[in-house]
C-alpha cells in the first residue's frame, strides 16, 4: 500500500464519518446476498454490529501510517473471525461487499485510482487477519 493509496483512503473514509452507517448497512446487505451463509453468523439486529464494523474502519485507517499497531489489533480479530469458521473465500467475499458498497456511495468519486486504494488497504487487513488465525 503507498502513500498515496493512504491518502485516497483516508480522504474517502473522512467524508464518510458524518454518517458511515449507509454504507456499512449496503455491505452487509452485499455480503449477505453474495454469501447467505454468513447471515446466520450475525445477530437479527444488526445496529450493534453496524456501528462496531464503522469504528473498526475508522480506527484502521487511525492507524494506516503505524503497522506494528494495527497487526496487533488485526491479529486479535483475525482470530475472533477464525473461531467463528472464517476462511480466506470469506475474506474474498467481504472484499467484494465492501467495494461494491463504497462504489455505490460515492458513485462517479470512486474512481479507479480510490478503487485500487480501498483495495489495496483491505488485503493489508485481511492479510495480517488471516496470519493471526493459521
Amino acid at each position: 500500500m503507498t502513500r498515496d493509496d493512504a491518502a485516497l483512503v483516508r480522504a474517502s473514509l473522512e467524508s464518510l464519518r458524518p454518517d458511515p452507517i449507509p454504507v456499512v448497512n449496503n455491505f452487509y446487505m452485499r455480503l449477505f446476498a453474495i454469501a447467505p451463509r454468513i447471515r446466520a453468523v450475525f445477530p437479527d439486529d444488526m445496529s450493534a454490529q453496524n456501528r462496531k464494523f464503522a469504528d473498526m474502519i475508522d480506527a484502521a485507517v487511525q492507524m494506516i501510517d503505524n503497522p506494528s499497531v494495527l497487526e496487533a489489533e488485526l491479529a486479535a480479530l483475525g482470530r475472533q473471525h477464525a473461531a467463528l469458521g472464517a476462511g480466506s473465500a470469506d475474506y474474498a467475499l467481504v472484499e467484494e461487499a465492501l467495494l461494491w458498497a463504497l462504489g455505490r456511495h460515492f458513485g462517479a468519486a470512486f474512481t479507479p485510482q480510490t478503487a485500487a486504494a480501498w483495495q489495496a488497504f483491505y488485503r493489508r487487513l485481511s492479510a495480517a487477519m488471516l496470519q493471526a488465525a493459521a
